[in-house]
């Protein structure tokens, strides 16, 4: 997995998750990227829940962020989306919580971070 490494003009930006391509919504994010060509590549998109949590650092009780800076040194270190949808509700999506490093269900029209992910074919 190639993650996204911020950049100073976008590490704080926040977005709904409601997939309707606007601009201050994560698809709408994931649009331009891929229209942009972020580091040669097209094919950018939200991890699923599973993907956003392996990036968690559980290394120490009590530390925040729960993400190694060394690796991630700008963004958000609170709530980012996934893909992934709650399945009893669907306006629901799920969240990683990179303050605590935990998983939870949130209203997609509230706004969280976005990481986004793409698999290195080589």
């Amino acid at each position: 997995m190639i993650w996204e490494v911020k950049n100073r003009s976008n590490a704080n930006r926040v977005y709904t998750n409601s997939g309707d391509g606007g601009g201050g919504d994560a698809s709408g994010f994931v649009q331009a990227i891929n229209k942009k060509g972020l580091c040669g590549a097209n094919d950018w998109r939200l991890p699923t829940v599973t993907e956003l949590q392996s990036i968690v650092y559980y290394g120490s009780e009590g530390a925040w962020p729960a993400i190694l800076w060394e690796w991630f040194p700008l963004g958000r270190f609170y709530e980012s989306w996934t893909s992934e949808r709650f399945a009893y509700d669907l306006t629901y999506g799920w969240t990683v919580d990179f303050y605590k490093g935990h998983v939870r269900a949130r209203d997609r029209g509230e706004i969280a971070a976005v990481r986004l992910v793409r698999i290195d074919a080589k």
